[in-house]
């Protein structure tokens, strides 16, 4: 690495992370990235990513100081389903927090989720106080508490909504079902783009310190868009209800204001 390269480690490069890595490597950054699985090593660095086996289990501290050596940490692992999530899950966001105090990183973004919102039928920003309705935004909410408590450098927590792009397509979601609920709720997606194009952002504005959603800023109805999603796969597309049920609308336009961002994809629907 030289005097003047930047650098980046990417914990958990999965659907997002492993795009985000090869993102910053076109950028020349030196970029470390992290995977569970042995399997995955050789497919991480043939992307030029140098790659760590990173287990977080809560347990032991991470024995891998030369991943927590670079400037900026992404922290990209999301609440695993468990009977003790709301337990496990902060302990091990802790965890990968003493690791990079110990470290050199100065710089942290946690990668959350808008399931910290309860869904209420209310438009949904940062500010707003709704309990979690599920175990895995409980402890996302507990793990944010720890990134901002603990993290003894500049940290940003994004929140993003639905997660769209290659290999995660709306329209095999609710192919060929019937009598959905809440045909008349707006959808909350974001594509895989525009989420590497805010965490860029973020960085090149020093956006730290800050709590974000992202969400795109259009939200079809519900009905209308698995079924254009279903049929631009063409499957059979879904069957709703025609009422509301319980939902909640995302608004990010605090992250678009602050960034001064453009989305590629302002509207989902015209990533399908």
């Amino acid at each position: 690495m030289t005097s003047q390269q930047r650098s980046i480690s990417i914990l958990g490069c999965g659907w997002l992370g492993k795009p985000l890595a090869e993102h910053f490597i076109g950028q020349r950054w030196r970029v470390l990235g992290s995977t569970t699985s042995t399997k995955k090593i050789d497919i991480l660095e043939k992307s030029g990513i140098e790659a760590f086996q990173i287990v977080a289990d809560g347990r032991s501290e991470l024995n891998t100081p030369e991943f927590f050596e670079s400037e900026i940490l992404v922290i990209n692992v999301p609440p695993v389903r468990s009977q003790d999530i709301e337990q496990l899950y902060p302990v091990q966001t802790k965890q990968i927090i003493n690791a990079a105090n110990q470290g050199k990183v100065r710089k942290l973004i946690f990668i959350g989720s808008t399931s910290v919102y309860a869904a209420q039928n209310q438009v949904a920003d940062e500010m707003d106080k709704s309990s979690p309705d599920k175990a895995s935004g409980k402890a996302l909410l507990a793990a944010e508490k720890t990134v901002k408590d603990q993290f003894k450098g500049e940290w940003c927590i994004l929140r993003f909504c639905g997660l769209m792009g290659p290999d995660r397509h709306p329209g095999r979601f609710f192919q060929g079902r019937r009598e959905i609920d809440g045909g008349k709720a707006p959808v909350n997606f974001i594509h895989l783009h525009d989420c590497i194009g805010l965490i860029d952002a973020i960085i090149e504005k020093n956006l730290w310190n800050k709590v974000y959603n992202a969400c795109a800023e259009e939200h079809p109805l519900k009905s209308e868009f698995y079924k254009k999603a279903a049929l631009a796969l063409g499957l059979e597309p879904p069957d709703f209800l025609p009422n509301e049920g319980k939902f909640k609308k995302v608004d990010s336009s605090l992250i678009k204001k602050e960034s001064g961002y453009q989305f590629k994809y302002p509207d989902p629907s015209q990533a399908l």
